[in-house]
């Protein structure tokens, strides 16, 4: 059974969590919503693009998530002009969900544009211990010390490195959840 004190909860505005030996930034507020609401209309009018970074129609969003990274990056880590390598949308219908995994890259962000009850929390596992270790413990195991978990919404901005074991639970909504990933990486200045 899961542990209470293991969920993370937050309010509106900024919320700069350290579960772990790291910051997890989490921002909701009325920016963020409305942000998320922009990004649905898109979806709903332009549809669904592989390659978020590049759609004309999708850059304004985009360079929103990469202002707000920025920042983050910034505030928390000391790095200056990040970019994203990849944004795409990640759209989990009834009963999928993400293994345990971390990002190839500095840092990640998840942006929650559709959450409808049901979705599933995200996990975060504690790296400290070890990426392969983590991954072979008993589910009593990973619940307790190593876990904490969260319940997203709509217009969420969730931001942190890239190296943070992860997890989604399964959605058992016939609505999907959608969101955007983004992953970054540092711009060098030649």
């Amino acid at each position: 059974m899961r542990q209470p004190n293991n969920r993370i909860t937050y309010d509106e505005g900024e919320n700069i969590l350290d579960p772990f030996p790291t910051n997890i930034v989490i921002l909701y507020n009325q920016e963020t919503r409305q942000l998320a609401s922009d990004w649905h209309m898109k979806m709903n009018t332009h549809g669904v693009t592989s390659n978020l970074k590049e759609d004309v129609i999708y850059k304004p969003c985009v360079d929103k998530l990469t202002e707000y990274s920025n920042i983050y990056s910034e505030k928390l880590y000391g790095i200056k002009n990040i970019a994203p390598a990849t944004v795409r949308f990640n759209t989990q219908v009834k009963y999928a969900w993400d293994t345990p995994h971390i990002h190839d890259c500095p840092f990640t962000s998840v942006f929650y544009i559709n959450v409808p009850e049901g979705s599933g929390d995200i996990n975060f596992l504690d790296y400290t211990i070890g990426h392969s270790l983590l991954m072979n413990l008993h589910e009593e195991q990973r619940q307790t010390r190593f876990y904490k978990r969260m319940t997203p919404k709509a217009g969420m901005f969730l931001f942190f490195p890239g190296y943070v074991p992860h997890e989604v639970e399964p959605t058992f909504s016939d609505i999907p959840r959608v969101s955007i990933v983004s992953n970054y990486v540092k711009v060098r200045k030649c």
